[in-house]
């Protein structure tokens, strides 16, 4: 769905033309505003049953282009949620070990190219149930959510330490139990997430960044 910003607020939301033309989710535009990824039901010409695989438009001009299936690593169902950095650097949720599992891993994009993932390894992927990675744009922290034994979600940050490594994962205290997806604001200032009042029914938040900061460890 899409809803445009005009001077009396937000447009009631419409389905996004191309993107919403089968059924899907978890749609992510580049800070540059250039590229668009999402999950969709649609069928490839080459495959009767169609999977909730990662698709791609380009934008040119005004115009979004026709979406494109990617390939390795993100399909056949391999991926899901993505953040980037002003790098370029794909962040997401590795899903190949099957559907309740999940780790963190970025992806190198090159040109066209993508690289295949890599592991952000144990610090961040402590459980095998961590999902819904955010990086900062200039990938100081990253946010993402984990799925707690108890039912509950979190989100959690890492900060990237001058040796280059993560730093030990905090919660972020939200006062709510069961938060996810965090998404930051083109300019940083504010932190979206979502929670979850009971099985699919939840609504969209917000709040200043500073959250984000006041869980930094003590140097």
């Amino acid at each position: 769905m899409v809803s445009y910003l005009g001077k009396d607020g937000w447009s009631e939301p419409v389905i996004a033309p191309k993107a919403g033309d089968y059924e899907g989710m978890e749609p992510f535009i580049s800070p540059d505003g250039n590229l668009f990824l999402f999950q969709s039901w649609r069928p490839l010409e080459e495959s009767a049953q169609p999977s909730m695989d990662i698709w791609m438009m380009n934008k040119k001009g005004d115009e979004w282009e026709d979406p494109v299936h990617l390939g390795y690593p993100f399909n056949p169902m391999r991926s899901m949620y993505f953040s980037m950095s002003h790098r370029g650097t794909l962040y997401t949720t590795d899903i190949t070990g099957g559907m309740g599992t999940g780790k963190v891993v970025s992806i190198k994009k090159d040109g066209e190219n993508f690289s295949d993932f890599l592991d952000l390894g144990p610090i961040i992927n402590s459980t095998g149930k961590e999902v819904y990675p955010c990086i900062a744009y200039d990938e100081s922290y990253i946010l993402y959510t984990r799925r707690e034994d108890n039912g509950d979600s979190n989100i959690y940050v890492s900060f990237k330490q001058k040796n280059g490594s993560w730093s030990e994962s905090t919660i972020i205290d939200l006062g709510l139990n069961k938060v996810s997806m965090p998404r930051l604001s083109p300019d940083g200032k504010f932190l979206f997430f979502t929670y979850t009042k009971e099985r699919l029914q939840g609504d969209i938040y917000w709040v200043d960044a500073e959250i984000i900061e006041a869980s930094r460890p003590a140097q």
